[in-house]
């Protein structure tokens, strides 16, 4: 019999449900538990929204938001708002539903009781991260919307 076989007893069930660390903190969770392809799109995602809101509030800044912009201009900045809209979704969906199975897949955890205790600390700091988060964006939009 091949040695790496579990018997019932020493086998421990990964835990399902939502995990709240890897839907919400996506970018950083996925570094920290060698999932790349996440890491990678989740990342490129965030720096499209930081590089989007950067430019709106130096346009807000000096004045810019008020010239008209280019014919078709306002379909394609739409389309990329609702695309990127739609992947934020399945990305989220995605991480929620499988976070759990793909933190005890990185090998970082002994036990998967370590790994639960791990992840509630995650959800906790990613849920400080989001109030941050969503705290900065209003200022950002009260600040483009007195200077535009």
């Amino acid at each position: 019999f091949p040695s790496d076989v579990s018997s019932p007893d020493t086998v421990q069930t990964i835990p399902r449900g939502w995990n709240s660390a890897a839907a919400l903190n996506s970018t950083f969770w996925s570094l920290q538990h060698n999932v790349w392809g996440a890491a990678a799109l989740c990342g490129a995602h965030l720096l499209l929204w930081l590089t989007l809101l950067g430019s709106s509030v130096a346009m807000a800044a000096s004045g810019h938001l008020a010239v008209r912009s280019a014919p078709g201009a306002e379909i394609v900045g739409w389309s990329v708002i609702i695309i990127s809209a739609l992947f934020w979704i399945g990305k989220t969906v995605y991480m929620g539903k499988y976070g759990n199975a793909l933190a005890w897949k990185s090998g970082r955890y002994l036990s998967i009781h370590a790994m639960v205790e791990a992840q509630k600390r995650a959800a906790a700091t990613a849920y400080r991260v989001v109030a941050l988060s969503l705290a900065a964006l209003l200022v950002i939009l009260f600040y483009v919307g007195i200077h535009s």
